[in-house]
């Protein structure tokens, strides 16, 4: 994919790009646009949510909810939420959106189950989700592109943070994050419709990490929701083993604990013998 051009019209921002690739295949350049979206756009994000519903596996239903169009003209009266789209010659081909937080009650509907500290003093944390591309124009890096967008959105909002939560089987919204400096912090699981969530952060930090790396596959939660107990950050993501690499931080939480050092002891033990390491 060329390089992606931004700029401004009535102070609303604008990317443009070429995509590459249609129902997999290799084709002529052809330009996008990706901006944010209002309310006369309703009826062309019920289309699409309803495309994408269409071509997901039964067990893949829960990664995103399908809405009809007075869903979404009503979710414009949240004015702390902001959708954005990606066009192709006038049709929508993905979305996703952008919620400003300034409560931690706010905070918490949208990513339940987290259990950290996160809002400090006056703060205000973004959090990015309802991220979908049209099947046939997969392969085009645009949930890539749509999480930078809103980092970039979330930025001038003077947002401290930005979290998004996302199905532990979806693994093609997983490299996205990690490859925009999200970190995988903790897991839970989704009380609208009991999946097992994965929590991305992203903060500007750097981690200071102990001992080894551990890459572990995508698909082996039961290994990665050991790790994060014992304070282990998901750090990276490798899209051609779909394998993260986790890591623990030099301070971590419960460092002092005989019982949590214990754990991790044993935790080790059993991946050194799978050969994640």
């Amino acid at each position: 994919m060329n390089n992606i051009a931004q700029f401004k019209v009535n102070n609303q921002g604008f990317w443009s790009g070429l995509l590459s690739k249609k129902s997999g295949k290799e084709i002529a350049p052809s330009p996008f646009f990706i901006y944010p979206l209002s309310k006369k756009h309703a009826s062309q994000m019920a289309a699409l949510s309803k495309e994408i519903y269409r071509h997901l596996k039964k067990e893949e239903q829960c990664y995103i909810h399908q809405h009809q169009a007075d869903y979404y003209q009503n979710i414009f009266h949240q004015k702390d939420i902001t959708f954005i789209g990606v066009f192709h010659q006038d049709k929508l081909i993905a979305m996703s959106y952008l919620r400003t937080c300034r409560s931690q009650e706010v905070f918490q509907e949208e990513i339940p189950c987290f259990q950290g500290q996160t809002f400090l003093k006056q703060e205000e944390v973004a959090t990015l989700g309802g991220d979908c591309v049209h099947p046939e124009f997969r392969g085009n890096n645009l949930n890539q592109l749509m999480v930078e967008f809103r980092l970039e959105m979330a930025k001038e909002k003077k947002c401290e943070a930005a979290y998004s939560i996302i199905d532990q089987h979806n693994h093609w919204n997983i490299g996205p994050y990690f490859k925009n400096g999200f970190k995988m912090v903790s897991y839970g699981i989704d009380p609208s419709d009991g999946g097992k969530i994965a929590i991305m952060r992203f903060r500007n930090e750097k981690i200071q990490r102990i001992g080894n790396m551990i890459l572990v596959p995508v698909q082996d939660i039961k290994t990665i929701n050991r790790l994060m107990s014992c304070d282990f950050i998901g750090s990276s993501y490798d899209t051609q083993t779909r394998k993260i690499m986790f890591t623990r931080p030099a301070e971590p939480q419960h460092i002092k604990s005989d019982h949590i050092l214990r754990k991790i002891r044993r935790l080790r033990e059993k991946i050194m013998e799978r050969q994640y390491v």
